[in-house]
């Protein structure tokens, strides 16, 4: 996850959590979980994608080129 998209989750998180539990979350805090949940799902998708193709790719070569990983 990236600095950019961690910091401002969390300040999502600490708006939320100085809010009172007796009043409804604002639009704008909904809006911009959604915003972010969003970006973390894709972000999400692109490193299993790195891990399930890309890196046993590189395993792959490297191990017919007789390298280790280890």
């Amino acid at each position: 996850m990236s600095n950019q998209l961690y910091e401002k989750l969390a300040s999502v998180g600490s708006e939320v959590a100085a809010s009172s539990a007796d009043f409804r979350r604002v639009d704008q805090h909904t809006a911009k979980y959604g915003m972010l949940r969003t970006q973390l799902d894709a972000l999400d998708r692109q490193f299993s994608a790195l891990v399930t193709t890309d890196l046993r790719a590189f395993a792959a070569k490297a191990a017919r080129l007789g390298m280790s990983l280890r």
